[in-house]
């Protein structure tokens, strides 16, 4: 646990600390006393890294300190415990090699949710622009050399929900001449938008694949993958797990010194007549993992993008239209799921009964206030930010579509107070959209300080 000083030599090496019995800080410094060049403190329970306290001593700490998850951590330690050689690099933007491309860690760009239902996605709905496919990543120059001949490759296959058997369905790619090495990333985005549809549920997985001129000597980096499904009756931004019928947080989070605050996702509805029947979600207490006397109210707004019609969200643009909630009582418990059932609401937003019906060729925001005491469960896997961008510079017409909200506050403020100013209102934007349609530079210092992920593990 590294607590205290360990017989074994760490003089020049990485050390593996797992979380447990005394402070942060106090387990670095000891690391460090020991001529330990980094630290990385292995949580003690399932899920992602925490927030790390220097504590008392940890201000004298002067080497790098990161958290990783359990699963990650025991995953490490298991090849040392057999005797073998674990090679970690915690530099950010530099591996050390002379030819090393790679694509980021939740730097690609998706399609509008992980779930869709299907009868959203036929070719009857149309070609709504919110269900467009954008190809595309964010990559980088980790490497010491200029590289020439860069290539950006998608390959798309979808496997139906009754098979096993992928098809491939769409091939497409990229090339440009030049990436400088070093502190570079590029936004490269394909030139081709593309109609999503299918004739039956399954899963959709997009490999994209980096090479350039000269041989990577890293490849563990070259490629990278996601998915999404068309399903019977779910939407989901988040991840979602299709045996339990819930979506999935790895991560609770909230807006920092506000009582209460409100998350949630934009779902676009192309074809209308179906019944908003509940939303799903996760909360946690710190220091406290019953959630008895909390209250999570859960809102159903239609979004009507006509006071200045520029695809971002106006005061007077939100219409509530249904309302839902869930009392906690002594024996719910944190961190697991839990179903807040909608129900149609009068003009002065009060629950009148009935279903909610959605309408076509429609946007609806779905979201929980959260009391201030309580963490929202997200998704930090998953960044829609990289389509977001890409997105915005795929057409002359400026398009953003929002993947989150984090509003300090409760409903009030998104009726009445909404902003898109940056103080006022937290959002999944990192940094100021560009207006290069293919290899627009980023700068890697602000990348590096975003939020990635953070998705509002909250379905419809």
């Amino acid at each position: 646990l590294g607590c205290v000083a360990p017989t074994n030599n760490m003089a020049g090496k990485i050390a593996l600390i797992f979380r447990g019995d005394c402070e942060f800080g106090a387990k670095a410094l000891v690391a460090q006393n020991q001529g330990a060049i980094a630290v990385i403190i292995v949580n003690n329970v399932s899920g992602g890294p925490v927030g790390m306290g220097v504590g008392a001593v940890g201000a004298s700490v002067t080497i790098p300190v990161m958290m990783i998850s359990l699963e990650d951590g025991l995953a490490i330690n298991s090849k040392l415990i057999a005797g073998e050689t674990v090679k970690i690099s915690i530099t950010t933007w530099g591996s050390g090699k002379t030819h090393d491309l790679g694509v980021l860690y939740n730097g690609l760009s998706m399609f509008h949710a992980f779930a869709v239902p299907h009868s959203q996605i036929v070719t009857g709905n149309g070609n709504p622009v919110a269900y467009k496919g954008y190809d595309g990543a964010f990559i980088a120059n980790f490497g010491t050399s200029n590289e020439t001949s860069v290539k950006l490759k998608a390959v798309t296959t979808f496997t139906p929900s009754e098979s096993t058997v992928a098809t491939t369905v769409r091939m497409d790619s990229t090339t440009f001449s030049a990436f400088p090495a070093s502190d570079s990333i590029l936004a490269v985005g394909m030139s081709n938008s593309y109609d999503v549809h299918s004739t039956q549920k399954g899963r959709f997985d997009v490999i994209y694949s980096l090479s350039a001129n000269l041989a990577d000597e890293f490849i563990g980096n070259n490629t990278a993958s996601y998915s999404y499904h068309i399903t019977d009756n779910v939407f989901s931004k988040s991840r979602y797990d299709f045996t339990k019928n819930q979506p999935i947080a790895n991560i609770y989070y909230r807006v920092g010194g506000t009582d209460p605050f409100m998350g949630g996702n934009l779902y676009y509805v192309a074809k209308g007549g179906y019944g908003a029947l509940n939303a799903k979600f996760s909360i946690s207490k710190s220091g406290d993992t019953l959630l008895n006397g909390s209250f999570v109210e859960m809102l159903l707004y239609k979004w009507k993008d006509t006071v200045v019609a520029d695809s971002m969200v106006e005061v007077g643009e939100m219409e509530l239209v249904g309302l839902g909630g869930v009392s906690f009582g002594p024996t719910d418990i944190g961190g697991q799921f839990y179903t807040a059932d909608f129900q149609k609401v009068d003009a002065f937003g009060g629950p009148i009964g009935g279903t909610v019906e959605l309408e076509d060729n429609s946007w609806y925001y779905v979201a929980a206030v959260v009391p201030g005491d309580c963490f929202l469960g997200m998704d930090g896997i998953l960044n829609y930010y990289p389509r977001t961008y890409l997105r915005h510079n795929a057409g002359s017409t400026p398009y953003t579509e929002f993947s989150s909200f984090l509003y300090p506050g409760d409903r009030a403020i998104l009726d009445n107070d909404i902003s898109n100013t940056p103080n006022l209102v937290n959002t999944m934007f990192f940094f100021e959209v560009g207006g290069v349609t293919t290899d627009e530079a980023i700068d890697s210092a602000r990348f590096a300080q975003q939020k990635t992920g953070f998705i509002p593990s909250i379905s419809l």
